[in-house]
């Protein structure tokens, strides 16, 4: 079998990480697990679909897989947390910033979960200097 070449121009770090995450113009919050970070985008993934250029507040909540303190409030978490089956990507890594806005490059369905969830990938936005 042939490995398929790494294409991410910047190093990915490995994460179990909480996060809550709302757009702009409405104020239900939605969970999500991150699973892998850069410098400047993260993969998370959720029960949310997203469609590609949307806009979103991402902010993180407690701590890592092992510290969900919102789960008893939401099955969504509960189920995330619930997972291990991803990659861990070695490396150096910064800290995951705590609030961003960002883009969503990228969202499918992943199929070989017992619920159905999304892996989502999104870009930071910078801000207007």
């Amino acid at each position: 079998m042939i490995e398929e070449e790494e294409k991410r121009r910047h190093s990915r770090c490995g994460m179990d990480r909480q996060i809550v995450f709302w757009f702009g113009n409405q104020t239900q919050i939605h969970h999500g697990l991150v699973k892998n970070y850069g410098r400047f985008s993260l993969y998370f993934e959720s029960t949310t679909a997203l469609a590609s250029g949307t806009l979103l507040f991402i902010r993180t909540a407690g701590g890592g897989s092992d510290e969900f303190p919102d789960a008893g409030k939401s099955s969504e978490v509960t189920a995330l947390a619930d997972r291990d089956d991803h990659k861990r990507i070695p490396g150096a890594c910064s800290e995951l910033k705590t609030l961003v806005v960002a883009q969503v490059r990228r969202c499918v369905e992943i199929t070989n979960s017992s619920e159905t969830l999304y892996g989502t990938g999104v870009e930071y936005v910078s801000p207007a200097v």
